[in-house]
């Protein structure tokens, strides 16, 4: 399910799925993923009306606006607590690595006929978001404000990012020395450095990295998704940090 799309393949002409009208049921849309050429179509109208891909031009593999990953809906809105879900995603954990991508598809599938509270999960929060635009809410929680990329930053980060802040980013550099990774916001205005309290769950996230970034790139251009609470970097420009102690707060998208 897709909550909104655009009318035209430049993508500069937005649609909210709940306002759509019986004209535009013939109609062709876009996908809000600028990296997937999935052409939509309306469904339904009001409330319960969405966007799904036309079968002759369906979504690419993972995105974000795919029907399988879109069970946001299913989740109780009123019970959204950003600050909490984000304190929870904190508490340190050692153990396991990371979950991967087909470990998470496992994990959707198991739950498609379950009935859920809120949202608990980065994976999910972060779906939710891209599913949205930067100025819709949920649950009183401006989604801009949760979630920092390319669309958000320029208008709520755009003088930096500080305090609790999903972040979408790609991997850039580790310092095998320090155990730190450094990542970028897309558009490479924000440098992120993650620390890590524990050497065991470096490893661990600098593994995922690994494994799926490009063979042409080596450790650089995985895109990524980070939970944490952000602080200025060293006094550097547009550098911030955040100390990683859950493998929770960390996936690869």
């Amino acid at each position: 399910m897709v909550a909104y799309a655009y009318r035209d393949s430049s993508r500069t002409d937005t649609l909210q799925a709940k306002d759509a009208k019986h004209s535009d049921k013939s109609a062709t849309f876009y996908c809000p993923n600028p990296d997937c050429d999935a052409e939509l179509t309306i469904c339904n109208l009001g409330e319960h009306a969405y966007f799904s891909a036309k079968p002759s031009k369906p979504h690419i593999t993972y995105c974000e606006h795919a029907s399988h990953a879109n069970n946001y809906h299913r989740y109780d809105e009123a019970s959204f607590d950003f600050e909490k879900m984000l304190a929870g995603l904190l508490i340190p954990t050692l153990g396991n690595p990371p979950t991967t991508q087909s470990q998470s598809n496992t994990a959707r599938k198991s739950s498609q006929t379950t009935s859920f509270s809120s949202i608990r999960t980065l994976r999910m929060l972060y779906i939710l978001c891209k599913n949205k635009q930067i100025n819709d809410e949920y649950n009183g929680n401006i989604i801009g404000r949760m979630l920092l990329d390319n669309r958000s930053q320029p208008i709520f980060f755009k003088k930096g990012v500080f305090g609790n802040a999903v972040i979408e980013c790609i991997s850039w550099k580790y310092d095998e020395t320090k155990h730190e990774i450094w990542a970028r916001l897309q558009n490479q205005s924000y440098t992120f450095v993650l620390k890590f309290e524990h050497t065991d769950l470096y490893q661990n996230i600098k593994q995922l990295i690994q494994k799926h970034a490009p063979a042409t790139y080596g450790f650089k251009n995985v895109q990524l998704v980070i939970a944490g609470t952000w602080f200025k970097y060293q006094n550097k420009f547009n550098h911030f940090e955040t100390i990683i102690a859950s493998k929770k707060q960390i996936i690869a998208v």
